[in-house]
């Protein structure tokens, strides 16, 4: 998908833009997919274990909804 993204000009230049905006620095495609080859089960594991952690969830509810609904949604999460 990200290949596909930067087939044209318009899309290369917002990404290094933006990365240069960010980092100071622009990296090359097989730099980006190098890095992301690089990334394990295990740190994968160990960032959802640190940002998802249950006691850190939250429930943001927009738009109509029902009671029912509410209480649904935050059944599922308090099952932690």
């Amino acid at each position: 998908r990200m290949i596909m993204s930067l087939e044209n000009n318009s899309a290369v230049a917002d990404m290094f833009g933006s990365q240069l905006i960010v980092a100071d620095r622009t990296w090359s495609l097989d730099e980006i997919l190098s890095t992301i080859d690089k990334v394990s089960i295990e740190d994968v594991l160990r960032v959802t274990q640190k940002y998802l952690a249950h006691d850190k969830l939250r429930l943001a509810l927009i738009g109509p909804h029902t009671k029912e609904t509410t209480d649904k949604l935050e059944a599922i999460i308090s099952k932690g």
